[in-house]
């Protein structure tokens, strides 16, 4: 009798489990996230990224210095779509290679409390970054033109935004 309780509560319990509805965990979207950082510094400027998702830019509202190996997660608020169509071709100049490359920190960014570069992206799910060195002279020739389109974009962004 006692076997047979158990094997009908087995079976009840089971069947409330196939019932249930299935929630299928959010998928994370792609996106490019990039800006400059500066380690001694004071002001709003020190740090300042930016990211591309969905359509949509945004800008970061927080102070949050990069770390390796640790993702931006800090607050952004919403850009205009004026400012999204100037630079959303960035990622058209970003080298596919790069993706594949293992080395995070390229040159020495930040070392002489210069700044640096800050890249991040998420592809499938798969989210990586990288630490760029300002100075260009210190970075592979296949980085040129994404560097150039990078300081041409955060020019435009800071003009803008001051406005």
């Amino acid at each position: 009798m006692k076997q047979t309780l158990i094997t009908i509560f087995c079976l009840i319990a089971l069947s409330f489990q196939a019932c249930k509805e299935k929630t299928e965990t959010p998928q994370k979207h792609d996106y490019l996230l990039f800006g400059t950082y500066r380690g001694h510094c004071d002001g709003p400027n020190c740090i300042v990224f930016y990211k591309l998702e969905n359509g949509n830019l945004y800008q970061s509202e927080s102070q949050i210095y990069p770390i390796a190996n640790v993702f931006y997660n800090g607050p952004f608020k919403q850009l205009s779509k004026e400012q999204y169509n100037q630079v959303k071709d960035i990622e058209q100049v970003f080298p596919v290679d790069f993706l594949n490359a293992n080395n995070q920190i390229i040159g020495c960014p930040d070392c002489a409390d210069t700044g640096g570069i800050y890249i991040e992206i998420c592809k499938n799910g798969i989210t990586k970054n990288w630490f760029i060195d300002k100075d260009k002279s210190k970075v592979p020739n296949d980085l040129y033109a994404f560097l150039d389109a990078f300081w041409q974009k955060i020019e435009f962004l800071k003009e803008s935004i001051a406005l």
